[in-house]
């Protein structure tokens, strides 16, 4: 962070700098300007009066202040552009980093907004989850004190209790077996049950049979007697 701070510090100081650079050569200008006007002022005394004008040595003295003067701005100005490189420089790397961050931003805000429509997501997965009605809801099984008799080592209690969900689905399996055992019991009582059928409709096939040959031996038995008595 401190990074991304440091080129608006060091623009501040290049501006100071600058400020600073400028008054100097405002006073350099000032001074410059003044000797010129002092110089020109004079001359157009001279022309007016008649009188005689400055000495060669006089604008000799004058030109070297002017020189000086001019050797005193020279390495301001040369300060003024290499601070101005300085500060397009920075400038760039600030925008350069700005950028980066406005990217960074960016991402951030896709991030967010993906994480938001995950979130949406799950919680209608959720909803959907808690509302779904499963085949076992519709299914009669043993109650749970039943159950729970049946199976005394699932009878927990405090910290060690079992998990519901854990627990429904012992329960489930346990339904399940039992209803393969009555299913077994169920298969077995009615091959039983065809068995005792089948020999109860043997044992009235025979005595069926019998009733009929006792009633052609009673027919017989009459016909003899019948007979018997009119030998009589």
């Amino acid at each position: 962070m401190d990074e991304d701070i440091q080129p608006i510090e060091q623009q501040a100081m290049n501006s100071e700098k600058i400020d600073a650079i400028a008054d100097r050569l405002m006073i350099l200008a000032n001074r410059l300007l003044e000797s010129k006007l002092s110089r020109a002022s004079s001359s157009s005394t001279t022309n007016i009066t008649g009188a005689e004008g400055p000495t060669e040595e006089s604008l000799l003295n004058d030109l070297e202040s002017d020189q000086s003067l001019m050797l005193l701005a020279t390495p301001l100005f040369a300060r003024l552009k290499s601070i101005n490189r300085t500060s397009s420089s920075m400038v760039s790397t600030f925008k350069s980093q700005t950028q980066v961050v406005r990217n960074q931003v960016d991402q951030i805000h896709l991030d967010l907004q993906n994480l938001i429509y995950e979130r949406r997501h799950l919680e209608k997965e959720i909803k959907k989850c808690q509302e779904f009605e499963s085949e076992y809801q519709n299914i009669s099984i043993h109650s749970l004190e039943e159950y729970l008799e049946r199976n005394p080592e699932d009878k927990r209690d405090g910290s060690d209790e079992i998990d519901p969900h854990e627990l429904m689905i012992k329960r489930l399996k346990f339904e399940l077996a039992e209803r393969k055992r009555f299913e077994a019991e169920k298969k077995e009582l009615l091959q039983k049950k065809l068995k005792l059928s089948k020999e109860n409709d043997e044992k009235k096939s025979k005595l069926d049979e019998l009733e009929k040959q006792l009633d052609r031996f009673v027919v017989t038995a009459k016909e003899i007697q019948s007979k018997m008595a009119n030998q009589v």
